[in-house]
């Protein structure tokens, strides 16, 4: 979207921090647009996606990809779940 911070050299900044990449993803809402250690610290805080309220079960954390046609996905490369101790 457009209204995203972008940093000098057009790359989409962490919308909490403005400092890291924007890498995670809150489930099983599907809100992004924060790094994760941002991720991290929400889910600590509140337990809720900072967009939707929506409890957060787990976090993917994603890189961006592209297919051999040009089409842009991402690829899930880690998933951290809170355990209860």
């Amino acid at each position: 979207s457009n209204n995203e911070k972008l940093d000098q050299t057009g790359v989409t900044l962490c919308s909490v921090c403005y400092a890291n990449e924007p890498d995670s993803v809150f489930m099983r809402c599907g809100h992004g647009g924060v790094c994760y250690d941002c991720a991290i610290d929400i889910w600590k805080t509140t337990g809720e996606c900072y967009l939707c309220r929506l409890e957060i079960e787990q976090i993917l954390q994603v890189e961006p990809q592209k297919n051999e046609q040009g089409e842009e996905y991402l690829k899930v490369i880690a998933s951290t779940q809170m355990v209860d101790e």
